[in-house]
Parts: structure tokens; C-alpha cells; sequence
């Protein structure tokens, strides 16, 4: 039987454009609160309450592209917390049939698309349940197209890449949406693995020692990998191994 996540890849998703929202995010929470589970992608050209990951905000000038894909998903929420590794991916396969050089880029555990530590792209994946105990999934996509708004860190944006010169909101939209749907299909056929295993070959902290600051702890270890779960793996001085499941990520310098 073809679940109702598998029959929902089976074809294209429509984009909603709209002229401004508050936030991609909140319209999709919007829509399922009212039955309404796409699948469908919601695009706005500008947002007045943008946000990133851990309550932050997000900047959201004209240009860039902020759209989250709403879809129902009918798998478990172990499954759920490992799309935001198959986005990410999506992210550099679009910017790639766009013709844009993807050299150097890389991704940033768990949720950030950068080159040489630059944010290209955050992604934020929410979820929420409906009374008939289906899930949904809010996937929340940020790259910045025409602009690298200044921010806490380095940005840069699509037109800085060499090919990335005519994107466009829009035509990375259309590209994402199709690579989108591939990743997720690749997530559900044949798990984590291929997945893993694709998104530790953009790694930029593979092999390199990086800082993790899980709640108040701060832990320092070279990355060896990410878990069955989507974990990132650390190997301590100490020679001991240490999973990290959320919090902040930087490389040492």
C-alpha cells in the first residue's frame, strides 16, 4: 500500500507565492491547524517575522528566498528529525541544476548550507499533529539569493557563486522543490543511510575539531561522523566518544 507521504511525492507541489507574511513557517502552522496539509510550498518575497532556529530571527529582504514546504507525514517522529539532513542536501542539488558552482560548499550540522563558514541557507523543520493523529511537517527553507544580509555571522548569498549570477527567488524555488521531493523519496525508500552517507561527503566539520555547546555543557572534540539518528559523533581528547542530539556547532579556528 502507497503510504500518504510516498503518494504525495509522486507529483510536483505548487508554490503559494505571496507578497509578505510574517513568516513561511507560521502561515504553513496556519494552514494545518485548519486541516489544510499540502503538500504545497509556501513562498513569501518578503517576511515580517522571519525565524531561524532556536527562536532567532531571520532577516528577510526582498530577493532572498524564504518558502517551507507543508506536507503530511505519515512516519514516525524519528523520521521527521532527520529531514532537515535530506534539505539541506536538496538545497546544494538545486543550486547545482541551476548551474551555480556548489565548489566549497558545505553543510553545517545540523541545519545551515555555508562556503568557507559563510550562511548561505538555514533550514527549519517544525511538525505538529492533526486530531486524526497524522502528522505534518513545516520545513522551512532561507537562502539567500540576491543579498547576504548582515547578520551575527558571515553570510553570503546565490549570486556570489560563479553561475548563480540570474537566480532568482523563484528559480530556486523551482529547483528546490524538485530536488526536494527526490531527497525525501530517498530518505523513505532506503532510510538514513544514503542519506548519511551523502551529507557526511559535504560535511564541513568532518574530521575537523569543532566545538559543540549542547545546553549549558560546551564540548570540544574532531567530528567522526553522525549516528543512526542523526547525532553528531565526537572523539574527545580523551579518546572517549560523545554524541551531541541538539545545540551549537562551530569549528575551531
Amino acid at each position: 500500500m502507497t503510504s500518504i507521504l510516498g503518494a504525495a511525492l509522486a507529483q510536483p507541489w505548487p508554490a503559494l507565492w505571496y507578497e509578505t507574511l510574517d513568516s513561511t513557517n507560521e502561515e504553513a502552522r496556519r494552514r494545518a491547524s485548519q486541516g489544510d496539509f499540502g503538500p504545497a510550498w509556501i513562498a513569501a518575497r518578503q517576511q515580517s517575522a522571519g525565524r531561524g532556529r532556536r527562536g532567532r530571527d531571520w532577516i528577510s529582504p526582498a530577493g532572498n528566498l524564504f518558502t517551507t514546504a507543508l506536507f503530511p507525514f505519515d512516519r514516525t517522529p524519528e523520521d521527521a528529525a532527520l529531514l532537515c539532513f535530506s534539505t539541506g542536501l536538496a538545497v546544494i542539488d538545486a543550486l547545482d541544476a541551476l548551474g551555480a558552482d556548489t565548489a566549497g560548499v558545505g553543510l553545517k550540522w545540523p541545519n545551515d548550507v555555508r562556503r568557507n563558514q559563510a550562511k548561505l541557507c538555514g533550514i527549519l523543520i517544525e511538525t505538529g499533529t492533526a486530531s486524526s493523529g497524522l502528522m505534518w511537517i513545516a520545513a522551512g527553507v532561507g537562502v539567500n539569493v540576491a543579498t547576504a544580509p548582515s547578520a551575527d555571522q558571515a553570510s553570503l548569498c546565490v549570486k556570489d557563486l560563479q553561475g548563480g549570477e540570474d537566480a532568482s527567488a523563484a528559480s530556486v524555488l523551482d529547483a528546490l522543490s524538485e530536488a526536494f521531493r527526490v531527497r525525501v523519496s530517498q530518505l523513505l525508500t532506503g532510510g538514513f543511510d544514503p542519506v548519511r552517507q551523502d551529507w557526511l561527503k559535504r560535511s564541513e566539520g568532518m574530521g575537523r575539531r569543532v566545538v559543540a555547546k549542547p545546553g549549558n555543557d560546551t564540548v570540544e572534540g574532531v567530528m567522526e561522523g553522525l549516528g543512526e539518528d542523526g547525532a553528531l559523533i565526537l572523539r574527545l581528547d580523551s579518546g572517549a566518544q560523545r554524541r551531541i542530539t541538539a545545540g551549537e556547532v562551530s569549528l575551531v579556528a
